[in-house]
This record gives structure tokens, sequence and C-alpha cells, in this order.
């Protein structure tokens, strides 16, 4: 859609359980052309504060719009981004939430969401801020709630699960 090779990859969120709690950024996982040219650099800084990244502190500051959007980031003087070399690999980009509505009881008008995590798309060139990718990069996303809460949920049955009684299984396949 946007006329130009787009790197793809999804953030989680992680609290960091120092005392002061604070939402971590990391990556969890990158198309596979985009991660061969960036894997260094998501392991130079493995998990960071998500206030270190324009975009995803945009989206958390519970701004009007539920994503960020930019297709010439080199010419916006407050963009930070924890990356150092991101203008090595990308001029443009679109970021969405991993999100769910959550159903208020006492149906106040504002409305609040749970966020797992997010869903980022760049490129050099542009062509990422218009309605049709943001309304196709945001449905993607919100699909992919459920799919990261079933994951979550296996995954601790699977670690939470005694050694033995995971032998037993794995003998009954």
């Amino acid at each position: 859609m946007s006329g130009d090779k787009c790197a793809v990859c999804i953030k989680i969120l992680d609290i960091d359980e120092s005392p002061k709690d604070i939402i971590m950024v990391r990556t969890f996982m990158r198309d596979s052309s985009s991660y061969r040219e960036r894997k260094s650099s998501d392991k130079s800084i493995y998990q960071y504060p998500y206030y270190e990244n324009t975009a995803f502190k945009t989206i958390l500051s519970r701004s009007p719009d539920s994503y960020y959007a930019s297709d010439s980031l080199c010419t916006e003087t407050t963009y930070v981004n924890a990356n150092n070399k991101w203008q090595k690999f990308y001029n443009s980009t679109l970021v969405c939430p991993i999100r769910m509505e959550l159903v208020d009881e006492m149906e106040t008008q504002d409305t609040d969401y749970s966020i797992l995590g997010f869903i980022c798309v760049d490129n050099l060139k542009g062509g990422l801020n218009n309605r049709a990718c943001i309304q196709l990069l945001a449905s993607v996303s919100d699909s992919l709630y459920n799919h990261f809460l079933m994951f979550n949920t296996v995954r601790g049955a699977i670690f939470d699960a005694p050694a033995d009684q995971l032998e037993k299984e794995a003998k009954k396949t």
C-alpha cells in the first residue's frame, strides 16, 4: 500500500519489577527480511522504557489518537527513539497498539484499554500516514490481542506445570 518495502515488528510490554514499576518495551518478533538487518540493534537495546520512543509514549499517554504515524520522522524535531541507528532503517512509521477495550460497568465517558504491545510498520519512503494504512493496521493489531492472551495462558500452563506432568503428557502423544 505504501509503494515501498516495509519492515514489520511486534513489540510487547513488560513491567520492570524494580521499585518504580516502569513499563518496558521489547521486540517480540520481526519479519524475516528486516530481522537479518536489525537483529544486532534489537539485541543492543533488548528492553527499554516506553517513554524512550515517541510513538509508544504518545499512544500510552491516552492521546486522542490510538496510533502514531509519520511519513517524515527526520523532520520531526521532537521524535525520540531508544535505537540511535533508527535513521539507517526508516524515516516513516505507523504504530498501532495491540489492545482491547475494557468494559466499564459504571459506563462512564472514559474508555479504557488493556494494551499488550504494539505492531510497528516502517519504511524509508513514506506512504504510511493515511486512513487506509491506519485502519488496516489497527484491525490487525486489535485482532492480535486475543492471540497474545491465549499465548500467555498456554505458556503459563506449560511453565507452571510440574515436570512429571509434562513428561506424562509428552508420552501420550
